[in-house]
């Protein structure tokens, strides 16, 4: 830190007229736009100098009014009978100043913040005029959803910065106690921000989900790139009239939902009158009833009648989140008359998780629309295959370009922040730094042309012990189109190499047609029931069942296939393979060309598989394509045609399985999510090609045996291949209550989930070709249920499960199981 502080100091004493010129560059272009007349001013905190949002401004003498934007910002021409403003704003004094106060170049007006709290109750008789209010903005809520009713374009200029904030009293007390380190510490954070961020965004829209963003310009302070193109513009939602509000990733119950009286307050704060008496804005603030315990927010609605729309929004949750405090801002206005549409969006981010004293970190973003076009004609929507892309000019913008698209010119603390960290990026090559990160989360670490798969390095199950081994993979340094990876493994317990290699070239980005081969000698679970292309939602999901799986086939797999993506979010790959597959164990399957049975046999398939996540959202950028989300619902199809006699083939069958994942969430009473599955095998096939239950436990004797490590996704009470089917469905439900019967606080208290699964199916194969093995369907139906109690220590909890129905076992205690569980809430 001292060393950044005298870099700063230095290069202020050095550079200081490069400065003053570079400022003046950036002013320049805006002088001469005002009228004569016209008179522009800022509303800021008098105690931190921060501009004040929709703050009331009544011009006296005319009876008109108007309210500031995002920063505080206003402008009007006063009209010859005006004789003053009066300012007011919710928690703040009322001021009045005079239209000859306001005649200087530089108009800044300072409120001194009151003692009111926005949650303050007041009783009233009869039913609350607010509901009224909010009762005609939820039944127009389809009609002023710019997202409901209509296609779109605008362009967005996006302004991010993390500074240090610290409180006006420990500043005051500290200052006072002559801490050198603290001054130097707010000298420093008092000229300049930690980081900087700018980019333009195009965006087309077109109902009901096709959406496309284009960036057109990015500059990132230390750094040449865009590497972080989208950091804080997925924050907040687009919109608040959704029944759910997106918040730094948490789901929020909307005050502007069904039965919204049961879980808000509702009180009018003020009255904005327009320029005709129809025309009038009342300010609403909402808070959570007293006593319910649900993700709630709480801030100011700004109505505007008789449309009913949300003219601004000032929301943040009620409870503060342990780790981060998170206010966002929304600014709406009338398009052609018609169409109520976001114009401004801020978000402001505490970050309490970096410990730093009496400081935090604080990241703001500010967003502002121009150019708003509104029921474009279909010819004029071009949705391309991916949600965002990045203009490959995005980094080379000009300083004319960022002059037309800022709303205002960069202060200089921003200038300064630039400045500095340019050339602190360039002294220890932050780019390279990023993008080692960034490929770590990925679970690859780059390192020149190839990435270290790091999923390789350490495994472990119960069949091979501990894995150790290793993989490499091209990565876009080596080439852009041309990518191929190897890799291997060795299991110390089962003591038998893995390995393999593939490549692939890229023939068409939009659409990423890839076309490639690959070959692996490699363990697959016998029976098992996994689609390829399934997508996990992060690093450490899907990581608990590999470890129990009890019953493998070593297989050598030659591959050829066609990748097609129709949408980012759609997924096709088409291909031919040839597994030879050796059933590890005393297993043997009786065929006519085999009387005394084999468990080794040739499999030779043509394949369909598809996965298809309507709301997932993806990036094409330098790196190639992204994920930024992972959403609900979530569809995967695997569909294989086994051909006798084709590249050494020894069966004909056809195999399908199908998978389904749902979400419901219900944000006062938690979370439902479903997995449904099915397949059908048609055609004689060795145990390989049949479908085991989903099991992720070694056994139920012994009660100790009994316990060890959940799978949120799998049956806990089942036994290792205990059950087969040729025919079956599925089901898998969890309910989430989240912290709801605990506490308020929903990131450290202990959350409470219940669980119930359930599987059907047949078995209709010539039991006597299946040697060494006992096979039982669920035709009569398996099913499970139970709760985990998760969180109680860190991310570690119980879950507590009993198996029930016709396959349950007399004794109470070999039915139950009991699990660890882990469940990581970022």
């Amino acid at each position: 830190m001292k060393k950044m502080k005298s870099r700063l100091n230095s290069w202020c004493e050095n550079n200081w007229s490069v400065f003053i010129i570079l400022s003046m560059v950036c002013l320049v272009p805006f002088a001469g736009v005002v009228a004569q007349n016209q008179i522009e001013g800022r509303v800021v905190d008098q105690r931190t100098g921060d501009g004040l949002p929709f703050v009331h401004i009544v011009v006296e003498g005319v009876q008109a009014g108007f309210v500031t934007d995002l920063e505080g910002y206003f402008s009007f021409e006063p009209e010859e009978d005006a004789v003053s403003l009066r300012l007011s704003y919710v928690g703040y004094r009322s001021k009045t100043v005079t239209i000859d106060a306001l005649k200087g170049e530089s108009v800044v007006i300072k409120m001194r913040p009151a003692v009111v709290g926005l949650s303050e109750v007041v009783v009233e008789a009869g039913e609350n005029p607010a509901h009224r209010l909010i009762r005609g903005v939820f039944e127009n809520r389809r009609k002023h959803n710019p997202e409901n009713n209509t296609s779109f374009r605008y362009l967005s200029y996006n302004k991010l910065h993390v500074t240090i904030d610290i409180d006006s009293l420990v500043r005051q007390e500290r200052l006072e106690k002559n801490d050198t380190s603290f001054q130097n510490l707010v000298k420093f954070i008092d000229r300049q921000h930690l980081f900087m961020m700018e980019s333009v965004v195009e965006r087309v829209f077109r109902r009901p989900a096709a959406n496309r963003e284009e960036v057109l310009a990015s500059r990132t302070s230390g750094f040449e790139n865009p590497i972080f193109v989208l950091l804080g513009t997925e924050l907040q939602s687009f919109s608040f009239y959704d029944s759910e509000f997106v918040l730094f990733g948490t789901a929020y119950k909307s005050p502007i939902s069904r039965n919204f009286s049961r879980y808000y307050e509702f009180h009018i704060r003020d009255t904005i009158m327009g320029s005709t008496p129809e025309d009038t804005t009342y300010v609403v603030a909402y808070y959570p009833v007293e006593g319910r315990n649900f993700p709630a927010l709480e801030g100011l609605l700004y109505i505007h009648v008789p449309d009913f729309a949300i003219q601004n929004v000032i929301a943040g949750p009620a409870r503060e989140e342990e780790g981060a405090n998170v206010t966002i801002r929304q600014q709406y206005e009338k398009i052609d008359g018609e169409y109520w549409f976001p114009v401004q969006l801020d978000t402001e981010l505490n970050l309490h998780m970096v410990d730093m004293g009496d400081v935090n970190p604080q990241l703001k973003v500010r967003t502002y629309l121009d150019s708003i076009e509104i029921n474009l004609p279909r010819d004029q929507v071009r949705i391309g295959p991916v949600d965002v892309v990045l203009n490959r000019d995005a980094s080379r913008r000009d300083s004319l370009f960022w002059t037309q698209h800022r709303r205002n010119p960069l202060d200089s603390k921003e200038l300064r922040a630039y400045h500095f960290m340019d050339s602190l990026g360039e002294e220890h090559d932050f780019e390279r730094r990023a993008e080692w990160m960034m490929a770590l989360f990925s679970g690859r670490i780059s390192i020149g042309k190839v990435d270290l798969e790091l999923n390789r390095i350490v495994n472990f199950n119960v069949y091979e012990g501990f894995r150790l081994g290793a993989g490499l993979r091209t990565n876009h340094r080596f080439s852009e189109v041309f990518e191929m990876g190897g890799w291997f493994g060795h299991g110390f317990r089962d003591g038998r190499s893995k390995y393999g290699g593939d490549a692939n070239v890229l023939l068409n980005e939009d659409y990423q047609i890839r076309l490639g081969v690959g070959y692996q000698r490699e363990l697959f679970e016998t029976a098992g029931i996994e689609h390829s292309l399934r997508r996990t939602g992060g690093l450490l999901t899907n990581v608990v069942r590999p470890i129990f799986i009890t019953q493998f086939d070593l297989t050598n797999e030659y591959l050829a296939f066609v990748d097609f993506h129709p949408r980012a979010n759609f997924q096709t790959r088409m291909s031919v393979k040839r597994q030879n597959r050796k059933v590890m164990g005393d297993y043997r399957y009786l065929s006519e060309a085999n009387s005394e049975g084999s468990r080794e046999y040739v499999f030779s398939t043509l394949n369909f598989e598809a996965a298809f996540a309507p709301g997932d959202r993806y990036f094409q950028g330098m790196r190639g394509r992204q994920s930024l989300n992972f959403t609900y619902p979530r569809f995967y199809l695997s569909y294989a045609h086994g051909i006798d006699g084709f590249a050494g083939g020894e069966f004909d069958f056809q195999r399908l399985v199908f998978s389904g994942l749902f979400e419901r969430r219900f944000p006062a009473f938690g979370r439902l999510t479903a997995e449904l599955t099915a397949g059908a095998v048609f055609g004689d096939i060795p145990y390989s090609g049949l479908f085991t239950g989903k099991y992720s436990a070694l056994d139920n004797t012994g009660f100790w045996r009994r316990i060890s490590v959940a799978d949120r996704n799998s049956f806990e009470t089942m036994r290792p291949v205990e059950f087969t089917n040729d025919r079956f469905v599925m089901l898998m439900l969890r309910y989430d209550l989240g912290s709801l019967l605990f506490s308020l606080d929903s990131r450290s208290a202990p959350h409470l989930e219940f669980v119930a699964r359930g599987m059907y199916g047949t078995l209709d194969v010539d039991l006597e070709k299946h040697q060494n093995i006992e096979l039982l369907s669920t035709d009569q139906g398996y099913f499970e249920t139970g709760f985990e109690v998760n969180r109680l220590l860190g991310t570690t909890g119980l879950g507590f499960y009993y198996r029930v129905g016709n396959y349950a076992f007399s004794s109470f205690s070999r039915n139950l199981s009991i699990r660890l569980t882990s469940k990581f809430v970022f």
